[in-house]
């Protein structure tokens, strides 16, 4: 119960970031659904997480801040740059959708 409600709180999250970024201005929507996702994200592995050892553990947790703390800034700087590219006017969803993908 608790590896599916990880899962799909962690996918809520992510997907309302996406469609919240694409539709409303605000930077701090995104931020608050990052947080979502690291409460979230661990639930997933968490009979995992378990068998790892303190050292391991902290390294994870580290990268894992990280990460989660700084896509939210690389999609909102890359739908800017791609706004202000002139060859993607005529192609920006789909240009845009390639950029989700590759991060």
């Amino acid at each position: 119960m608790r590896e599916k409600i990880g899962y799909y709180g962690t996918l809520v999250c992510l997907l309302l970031s996406v469609i919240s970024g694409q539709f409303l201005k605000s930077e701090w929507i995104p931020i608050i659904l990052c947080i979502g996702v690291l409460i979230f994200a661990p639930m997933y592995r968490w009979n995992e997480w378990k068998a790892y050892s303190r050292k391991k553990k902290i390294v994870f947790s580290i990268e894992f801040v990280i990460i989660i703390s700084t896509i939210p800034f690389l999609l909102l700087k890359g739908n800017e740059i791609i706004d202000g590219i002139v060859m993607f006017q005529g192609w920006l969803f789909i240009a845009k959708l390639l950029y989700l993908i590759c991060i």
